[in-house]
């Protein structure tokens, strides 16, 4: 693919810092090619004074005919999380690292398929400024891509949910499963041990901060 159809997001970001302007602002993105195969942008809700945010990775079918994050069966399995561990939707920031959906061609039409690394990067300005209106204490990663969304490199689930890791913009970062880990796992046992693990992942995000907590860097 040519390298002019990745120019990314910040040509589109507008100056106003409120969640209005920014999800309007998005539906005119062109930052990279994704967008010309979605029904419609899928940009983050919730709080603006949220504690915590919490990053996907993208889109899925039910999010994009939509336009709102999380609201299929991962959607309704993360609100369980959340429950478990204390916490509701309506506490959090919820949104993703790449804002369109990505389709398969590959696995034929209907089929959603993980961001890239060119996607993740050329969207990044949207998290930049979705940082800088909710300035949260914490950061939860829901799967690899969105860790590479937030850390900016690549991290195994399995050996770095049980430790805080620093952002992009100097925010504390916790690690753990996509809730369709859970849902597309073909044994029971051991989606009830990520459906566990993931619980523990969202109360550690939820301890009390050591320091202050530091104002993200505007980067767009």
């Amino acid at each position: 693919m040519a390298r002019d159809e990745y120019p990314g997001a910040e040509q589109f970001v507008p100056e106003q810092r409120n969640r209005d302007d920014l999800a309007m602002a998005a539906a005119d993105c062109r930052g990279c090619p994704l967008y010309k195969d979605a029904e419609h942008v899928v940009f983050g809700e919730g709080p603006t004074d949220a504690r915590l945010m919490l990053v996907g990775e993208s889109p899925g079918r039910n999010e994009d005919k939509q336009g709102r994050p999380f609201i299929g069966d991962a959607g309704k399995l993360l609100e369980r999380v959340l429950e478990e561990a204390g916490l509701s939707r309506d506490e959090v920031y919820i949104t993703n690292a790449v804002k369109h959906i990505r389709w398969s061609v590959e696995d034929g039409p209907g089929n959603p398929k993980a961001p890239g690394v060119k996607h993740i990067q050329a969207c990044r300005p949207w998290l930049d400024a979705e940082m800088q209106m909710v300035t949260p204490q914490r950061i939860v990663a829901l799967g690899t891509r969105a860790a590479r969304g937030v850390l900016g490199q690549e991290v195994t689930i399995s050996k770095s949910r049980d430790q805080f890791h620093t952002s992009l913009w100097g925010v504390e970062v916790v690690v753990t499963y996509h809730p369709a880990a859970v849902l597309r796992h073909p044994v029971s046992e051991e989606r009830d041990r990520i459906f566990e693990r993931m619980v523990e992942d969202l109360r550690r995000a939820q301890r009390p901060l050591e320091g202050p907590s530091p104002e993200p860097e505007l980067r767009i």
